[in-house]
């Protein structure tokens, strides 16, 4: 509608990038199953941003460092652009994206139920119930398919598609772009 402001749309970037990864990560010592996939963000930012949404991520400041994600260069653009909060730890990087979206009424995109932070207090039990939206990640799409932008729209596709579903199982008819 004109004169709406729209939602406020924040993204658990760590968690975003890892549920929309295909890169297993062999590395020695490494600290989670997959590589963190910078594309499965930008492509989950596009699609809100050229819908007209206000949107930014919160990422902790570990994935600013060289070699942590597989496209550290798209993350520093994110920083330069203000899309992208960096907050000093990783687990205060959920608490500000829910803290934010309770503060300005907005969704919290995330794969991450925020048990632990539901079960810490009757607050955060309200914010997860009515400010975060599940993203859920499709499985890997065909070679042909990943990293394209689709013809109507001219959203990009990463390497998975993604869908939203409210925690009651309601699937939202906004979907992720379709190869």
């Amino acid at each position: 509608m004109p004169g709406c402001v729209p939602r406020c749309i924040i993204i658990d970037g760590a968690n975003i990038m890892h549920c929309g990864s295909i890169y297993k990560d062999n590395r020695e010592n490494a600290q989670s199953h997959s590589i963190p996939d910078v594309a499965a963000l930008l492509s989950l930012i596009r699609f809100f941003v050229v819908q007209d949404f206000d949107v930014f991520t919160v990422i902790s400041r570990k994935y600013v460092s060289p070699d942590v994600t597989n496209f550290k260069a798209g993350i520093d653009e994110l920083i330069k652009n203000d899309l992208c909060v960096i907050t000093p730890t990783s687990n205060l990087d959920d608490v500000v994206a829910l803290e934010f979206a309770a503060q300005v009424n907005g969704i919290v995109l995330t794969s991450d139920l925020y048990r632990d932070h539901s079960n810490s207090s009757e607050r955060y039990a309200r914010i997860v119930s009515q400010n975060r939206l599940n993203t859920v990640w499709s499985s890997p799409l065909p070679k042909e398919s990943r990293n394209t932008q689709t013809r109507q729209g001219g959203h990009y596709i990463a390497n998975k598609k993604f869908k939203f579903v409210h925690d009651n199982g309601m699937e939202l008819n906004t979907e992720g772009p379709r190869p």
